[in-house]
């Protein structure tokens, strides 16, 4: 494992009450196939051919495994590390997030309206509450459409992502739901 990766690690572990449980769980896995984990009480697990395999931190480098590729372990740390600087993240680098429920975490702390101000949405669509939107993200990608939706239950609002084909906030909540537009038609949400 190469230096850069071992700093993530430290730098993570090190700040290991920034990452909530609920995405930390019992291991944070490494690598997509759970070959390689740390545990909440900073031990690191790893699977090979022979069996499961636990160790301390400097027990676990100085046998210096090499059967894990660093830049698996660096790209998937990084998603971690946007915990860290919470208070400084911008909302592209939330965007740029690859893990789902990390970047849901984010975007719930950052708050939907400062992401919408922030990339300059533009509503292109409004039926009641829901509102279409277009997100300009520069040079990253192409803009995104997302429909900002409010949970009928909960009153809370949520921003989903969209094909950037939908035209309307009708449309693009029937597509949520695997439905073309006509097939959407709740008596009563719920």
């Amino acid at each position: 494992m190469e230096k850069r990766s071992k700093e993530l690690i430290k730098k993570i572990l090190g700040n290991e009450h920034l990452i909530p449980f609920r995405v930390w769980r019992d291991v944070l896995w490494l690598q997509e196939d759970e070959s390689l984990g740390i545990t909440r009480d900073k031990r690191f697990i790893w699977r090979d051919k022979i069996g499961s395999h636990e160790a301390n931190w400097q027990n676990f480098f100085r046998k210096a495994k090499q059967s894990w590729k660093d830049s698996q372990i660096y790209h998937k740390l990084q998603d971690y590390l946007l915990f860290l600087k919470v208070d400084k993240l911008t909302a592209r680098e939330i965007l740029s997030c690859r893990n789902v429920e990390i970047r849901t975490l984010l975007l719930n702390q950052f708050g939907h309206e400062r992401l919408i101000k922030e990339l300059k949405g533009i509503i292109i669509h409004q039926d009641g509450v829901s509102q279409l939107i277009t997100l300009d993200l520069g040079n990253i990608t192409e803009p995104i459409r997302v429909i900002k939706v409010r949970d009928s239950t909960t009153k809370k609002y949520y921003i989903l992502r969209v094909p950037p084909t939908v035209k309307t906030c009708k449309q693009a909540i029937a597509w949520t739901f695997g439905m073309e537009e006509d097939e959407y038609d709740p008596i009563k949400e719920t």
